[in-house]
């Protein structure tokens, strides 16, 4: 509700309702719901990773777009969001027209692909996931990511929203810099790790 009030309604979007995997057509375990950041979450996030005109800001498995909205009000170079599922792409594009007041960052980009079909780009510093995907599409996510950053060296930093699968991201020499979540709060499903390779 509350990212209906801040967001959604004064700009137009709709990023708020969840989507189940049932009704995205994903098989439990391996492709994850749609449900969106939480804008505590998100400022936490932001806060923590610094932009500027030359970092670029990769979402895989964007959703609505509510990352990418959001990153896209930040100086960042290019905002990309990567979204398997056709009916959410169409939504996050729409989302993404109605609220260009809002954009700082050079471009946007939204893709509908499989995060396991798209090539890295080679300039992107910041890459963002909230437990989009697990298992074995996860694993072949990091090494990738990994590949890109030994490919074009750089510093590449990882936000993990929701971390299920780091020992992936630490097999591919990924080292964590930061855990925060909401003191006393036991679940990972508000906890924000930040990777660095």
């Amino acid at each position: 509700m509350v990212g209906k009030l801040l967001y959604d309604l004064p700009f137009g979007t709709e990023t708020s309702t969840p989507v189940s995997h049932q009704e995205l057509g994903y098989v439990r375990g391996v492709r994850g719901n749609y449900w969106p950041i939480g804008w505590r979450t998100a400022k936490r996030i932001f806060d923590s990773v610094p932009a500027t005109p030359e970092d670029v800001f990769l979402d895989l498995g964007s959703g609505k777009g509510r990352a990418v909205l959001l990153a896209a009000g930040r100086p960042y170079k290019r905002v990309i969001g990567v979204e398997v599922s056709p009916e959410l792409h169409r939504v996050a594009v729409r989302n993404r027209v109605r609220s260009r007041r809002r954009v700082r960052c050079g471009a946007i980009e939204l893709v509908n692909a499989d995060a396991l079909d798209y090539a890295i780009p080679d300039d992107v510093t910041v890459a963002f996931l909230f437990n989009p995907f697990r298992g074995p599409i996860f694993e072949s996510v990091a090494r990738r990511l990994a590949e890109s950053a030994k490919r074009a060296p750089r510093t590449l930093t990882i936000v993990y929203a929701n971390p299920q699968e780091e020992e992936a991201l630490r097999a591919v020499g990924a080292r964590l810099v930061s855990r925060a979540g909401p003191e006393g709060e036991e679940s990972r499903s508000h906890w924000v790790d930040v990777y660095r390779l």
